[in-house]
């Protein structure tokens, strides 16, 4: 969740703590149903906002995995069997077949090449197991490789996620903050000319800026910026 849509959040339970403060004062104009919509509305924020930093968490956790796995892959599957190559093939053309990456690479050409050496391994087997190597290392190297690619789509799905869940936020930060303009209305209304009330309430609702700035527009009748000389040049020559 962005600073500023934390900001609208905040508001909107500072406008029901003001509403639940002064039920006496506004008990004739804001209604039941009125302040339900203003309870719906943090309702469906707080859920999106939950299922949000989730999607998040689950996000950098498939990151960390991603990474793990990558370094597994290459340290504890292809390289073993890159040295036991060296070793015992050397006299064999299949030998090119059997190299690790001398740049980094995306995942997907990494998890081909894992492949493409599993399968260049698998006539040569029995010389990896009689090296050292498990029986089952060819399916502990595609295992891996799958782990891996596993855990970049688990990443990328997560990326959809939280881009869904933060335009449904975006949304209904939207509705909610139409409800409390809607409850301005009815506040002003019952308020009448009681200042103190209609001070507190424009605190309750006002939205912080990130940045702390207050946008304001000039007065009516307000005096003008001085021009710049480039631009009096040419409102002269005009």
């Amino acid at each position: 969740m962005k600073a500023y849509q934390g900001n609208v959040l905040a508001s909107l339970e500072n406008t029901r703590r003001f509403l639940d403060d002064n039920k006496a004062a506004l008990g004739g104009v804001i209604t039941g149903g009125t302040q339900q919509k203003l309870e719906q509305a943090i309702g469906e924020l707080a859920s999106t906002v939950t299922e949000q930093n989730q999607y998040t968490r689950d996000r950098k956790g498939a990151f960390a995995i991603q990474v793990a796995s990558r370094a597994a892959l290459l340290r504890d599957h292809m390289a073993p069997i890159v040295k036991v190559a060296r070793l015992e093939l050397s006299h064999a053309p299949e030998l090119v077949k059997f190299s690790l990456p001398r740049k980094k690479v995306t995942l997907q050409q990494l998890g081909a090449l894992a492949d493409g050496m599993a399968e260049a391994a698998r006539p040569h087997a029995q010389v990896f197991i009689d090296a050292g190597r498990k029986p089952d290392f060819l399916d502990r190297l595609k295992t891996a490789a799958d782990q891996m690619r596993s855990a970049a789509y688990d990443g990328a799905q997560g990326r959809v996620r939280i881009k869904q869940a933060t335009s449904r936020l975006t949304e209904q930060l939207s509705r909610a903050r139409k409800v409390v303009h809607m409850l301005d209305a009815f506040v002003k209304e019952a308020a009448g000319s009681d200042q103190a009330l209609l001070d507190s309430w424009n605190i309750a609702k006002r939205v912080v800026r990130p940045n702390g700035i207050t946008r304001t527009s000039p007065s009516a009748g307000s005096t003008p910026a001085a021009m710049t000389p480039a631009r009096a040049i040419t409102a002269a020559a005009a």
